[in-house]
């Protein structure tokens, strides 16, 4: 569930331990309705009062089947609403639902040893100088994480072993910051002039009204939780899904309630603040929590045991590091008095460039229509003040999601208007 509208910090580690935690537990809410849908083929039903149409059954919403025509407008009858052959086919169908639904969740618990170990923050984006190849260094995970350590930064002049080993504890640990402050200085002074230029470039209200989304997310989350959870379409699920989803929310609101603490990422505050402040400030507020999510995965460690890891230095500029089950050693080089991976020093002017355009493009204002409706719907849900009512909205946007999509009706045994 990674915020794509908030790239300044949130996206320097992509793929974070707390990110791939969130993931694991959200996914199983993207599931129930991304991957449990059938092979759809239009055919013909009937209401009640005789009105036939020809439409593709998506899905049931509570009593209601959502219908989907040639032209891509969807509406809701009630099941009591059709005809009994048509109800029939309807309950067959969703019956093909329930079972791909919980063939899926099995397939996602086999997988759940490989999701529970995270990539090492900053391996996927900007930050990937910091050098840990996670394919490599995360294996399956498994194993016991290492002590609490309080947080001390690289230093210069720390040999290959020292510098992984040191890494791998300070991430256990949930201190992210390491990976900025293990960057090359030239890395880190290519970053921070990125992150100038660019908020130089886009305007304060621009800049002000995504993290006002993502503030406004973070009330969701944090304020309506019993609400969400208390979807009609999380209650046919597995108990043990619904314990998941239900245990990845709060976590996913602490950490976006940390992200932006005293507006560290308005548009006045980043702008003026170096980067590498901001990354300290953030990895002091969720260390904690990060730790905490570490040692509650349910597959073992997410880091790997430094004590396993083999290390050759060849020489003082080079060295080979492998951790037991990767398919091969990772190269290793120093960069001005700092070690980093050989493929992420050849790389690293395509990985800033990569940096400047996913912040320019999150902030366009091209982008600003979808922006209005997010924050329209975020609104309305923070508004709602019962269940029957964050519901409806929900169902609303279903129905509406495109500009294609009709708003929610078609209770009636008459067809829905558009039909």
């Amino acid at each position: 569930m990674q915020p794509s509208f908030c790239p300044l910090v949130f996206q320097s580690f992509s793929k974070s331990p707390l990110d791939m935690l969130i993931l694991r537990r959200c996914s199983l809410l993207v599931l129930l309705v991304a991957t449990t849908s059938l092979p759809v083929v239009a055919e013909t039903w009937t209401t009640l009062n005789g009105v036939s149409f020809d439409a593709e059954f998506r899905g049931m919403w509570g009593e209601a089947a959502i219908f989907q025509r040639a032209d891509g407008k969807r509406a809701a009858i009630a099941l009591a609403n059709m005809r009994a052959e048509s109800r029939l086919r309807i309950q067959a169908l969703d019956k093909e639902v329930a079972a791909k639904r919980k063939e899926r969740v099995d397939q996602l618990k086999q997988q759940a040893a490989i999701a529970d170990a995270p990539e090492i923050p900053g391996m996927g984006g900007p930050l990937a100088g910091a050098g840990l190849n996670p394919a490599a260094l995360l294996g399956g995970g498994g194993g016991t994480l290492p002590a609490v350590v309080e947080y001390e930064p690289i230093t210069d002049g720390m040999d290959l072993e020292t510098t992984v080993k040191h890494l791998i504890r300070q991430t256990a640990s949930g201190h992210v910051r390491i990976f900025w402050d293990s960057l090359p200085a030239s890395h880190q002074s290519d970053l921070d002039r990125v992150r100038s230029e660019v908020t130089s470039s886009i305007s304060a209200d621009q800049w002000n009204t995504r993290i006002g989304m993502l503030d406004k997310l973070t009330r969701l989350i944090n304020e309506k939780q019993d609400m969400l959870l208390g979807l009609s379409m999380l209650q046919g699920m597995p108990a043990e899904v619904k314990d998941q989803i239900k245990s990845g929310l709060e976590p996913i609101g602490q950490f976006l309630a940390a992200l932006n603490a005293n507006n560290r990422l308005s548009h006045e505050v980043f702008s003026t603040t170096p980067l590498g402040t901001t990354i300290a400030d953030v990895s002091t507020d969720v260390h904690g929590l990060l730790r905490t999510l570490f040692e509650s995965s349910d597959s073992g460690s997410p880091v790997p045991d430094p004590d396993a890891i083999a290390v050759d230095q060849s020489s003082p500029m080079e060295g080979l590091v492998t951790v037991p089950g990767a398919p091969e050693p990772m190269k290793w080089k120093q960069v001005e008095g700092r070690w980093i991976t050989e493929a992420n020093a050849d790389q690293w002017q395509d990985q800033l460039q990569t940096f400047r355009t996913e912040m320019e493009a999150l902030f366009a204002e091209d982008t600003n229509e979808k922006v209005e409706q997010f924050t329209k719907v975020l609104d309305d849900l923070l508004a709602a003040s019962d269940q029957q009512a964050f519901e409806a909205i929900i169902f609303r946007v279903m129905l509406q999601f495109g500009p294609q999509l009709q708003p929610m009706g078609g209770a009636a045994p008459a067809l829905p208007s558009g039909f």
